[in-house]
């Protein structure tokens, strides 16, 4: 599906639901073996979610954590956890790098 986009060359793996041996998020065993699978190191890397809810296990794992709301009303964007919200990228992700 990526190739077909037009976007698959600029991405190393896909980690979906089957890699995740049908366990969703946020089960905390899901996050492990996709950190373990790929070598990342939490500390170093951020995860993006449209629900705070599936934001609280990586939080507890060292990621930074960005809740994404786009278009929606602030109270919608319930806090859980700690997480940053930021409009440019290069602000949350400098850090990392």
């Amino acid at each position: 599906m990526l190739d077909r986009l037009g976007i698959g060359e600029h991405f190393e793996a896909v980690f979906d639901i089957i890699a995740a041996d049908l366990e969703p998020k946020p089960a905390l065993q899901t996050y492990q073996k996709f950190l373990r699978v790929h070598g990342v190191n939490p500390e170093k890397s951020a995860m993006f979610e449209d629900l705070a809810r599936n934001l609280v296990v990586p939080h507890e794992l060292g990621m930074t954590t960005v809740l994404v709301c786009p278009t929606a009303p602030r109270k919608w964007c319930a806090r859980t956890g700690n997480w940053k919200a930021a409009t440019r990228i290069t602000s949350i992700m400098s850090p990392m790098i």
